[in-house]
């Protein structure tokens, strides 16, 4: 996830330093007040900032129209940084009528001039088609030239369209691009090397790389991350096993929204590993799993949830019930949070069906690249394959029609837990 910068302008002023101070002790309202006589004299830098302040909500609610307006004054004198977030606006339809080819535009003229963050959406829109027609090459130039800016993203990026076969790709460049991003601090891309070195996926097989790579992302708070260092712990992988460790990573993951990590949860609350047997929140944790977006997860969970059910008493099941409305409550109090963010760049709908697709894929050979949620030429290509194979018109489009044939058609890539009594580990 990208986040815009408040820009600090070359010249040091007594009203910038002051909304400065103002703005780094949390008195936003201040920020404004300082900043806002030399914006509308015409400072650029103060416009964008100005927009900034109004498009994350730090002065209230976000308000897209008067972040709009100041960014549109920076970007009309030159500022790429203004041109960039315009472009967000235009891919989105904030506050004006969606044009995913007038964002690119805008993303081309701040890249041009060698805004990354800007190098970094053309690259987007010109992989997944935008806006613009895809072009996986251009894409990968754009991406090149915002990695060698050091933007953590785009080399996470450029380190995912080379991690998959085929010519022209480079396995190696993809493991130095994932690594410059993870070492970058990008826990998408720490979770992804670990996950590599977990596998033996173009580097040696490494346990304690990979647990080391995981624990950072984890730290970070990454859900997926989360889940799988219990899954670590669960199994002694590179770590003596401590089933106290996994159920507090699987408790992790699950507030967090990992839907594996929901089940996984639901599962050593259900058997007393590590943590209180409690079958009543390990329903609560199931039931959560079954509505989530990850549909590979609510398979797994709708059937863990027959299971269990058999089990317990009807008051244990309305127990259960009640029990998910408030932990799904805690979980979106979490997830929302009240913490201020900069001007986040959208994820562009990194969709669950795709990430689903993508865990069928790699499982059966169809697809060597990580499970990121991009549904780019790779993948694209992977689900073609498949469609072909299996008489379905071969669109190369991961939506959840395609999912279910996939979980028709293939075994599940992974035995979810299933709890028919408490036993002493998971076998």
């Amino acid at each position: 996830m990208l986040f815009a910068a408040l820009v600090l302008p070359a010249l040091a002023r007594a009203d910038f330093d002051d909304g400065w101070m103002a703005f780094r002790a949390g008195r936003y309202e201040e920020a404004r007040d300082a900043w806002i006589g030399l914006a509308r004299a015409g400072d650029l830098d103060l416009q964008f900032n100005l927009g900034t302040l109004y498009e994350a909500g730090y002065l209230g609610e976000p308000d897209y129209e008067r972040a709009l307006a100041w960014y549109q004054q920076a970007a009309d004198r030159g500022l790429p940084a203004a041109m960039q977030r315009l472009g967000e606006f235009h891919a989105r339809g904030l506050a004006v009528e969606a044009d995913p080819a007038k964002a690119v535009a805008l993303y081309r003229k701040a890249a041009d001039l060698g805004y990354a963050p800007a190098q970094f959406s053309l690259a987007v829109a010109l992989e997944k088609g935008l806006g613009v027609a895809v072009d996986a090459d251009q894409a990968s130039i754009w991406y090149h030239r915002a990695a060698n800016q050091g933007l953590a993203a785009a080399q996470y990026n450029l380190g995912r369209m080379l991690v998959a076969r085929g010519p022209g790709n480079d396995p190696d460049q993809a493991i130095a691009w994932y690594r410059k991003a993870a070492e970058g601090g990008l826990a998408e891309a720490q979770n992804n090397l670990g996950l590599m070195y977990e596998l033996g996926n173009g580097v040696p097989q490494d346990f304690e790389q990979a647990l080391h790579w995981y624990n950072l992302a984890a730290d970070q708070g990454l859900p997926i991350a989360q889940n799988n260092l219990g899954v670590m712990y669960h199994y002694g992988r590179g770590v003596e096993r401590d089933a106290g460790r996994a159920a507090a990573a699987y408790y992790a993951a699950a507030i967090g929204g990992n839907g594996q990590g929901q089940i996984n949860l639901a599962f050593v609350l259900a058997n007393g590993i590590g943590i209180d047997q409690n079958l009543i929140d390990a329903y609560a944790w199931v039931l959560i799993a079954r509505v989530g977006d990850d549909l590979q997860a609510a398979d797994a969970a709708r059937e863990y949830a027959r299971r269990l059910h058999a089990l317990m008493s009807i008051d244990q099941r309305k127990a259960g019930l009640e029990r998910a409305g408030i932990l799904r409550t805690a979980q979106d109090e979490r997830t929302t949070g009240s913490v201020r963010r900069l001007a986040p760049m959208p994820t562009d709908d990194m969709g669950v069906p795709t990430a689903a697709a993508q865990r069928y894929l790699r499982q059966y050979d169809y697809l060597d690249s990580a499970v990121d949620g991009v549904n780019g030429p790779v993948t694209a290509g992977a689900i073609r394959d498949f469609q072909q194979r299996h008489g379905l018109a071969a669109t190369g489009i991961a939506e959840a029609r395609l999912i279910s044939v996939m979980a028709a058609t293939l075994p599940m890539p992974w035995d979810p837990p299933i709890a028919a009594a408490p036993i002493d580990q998971r076998p």
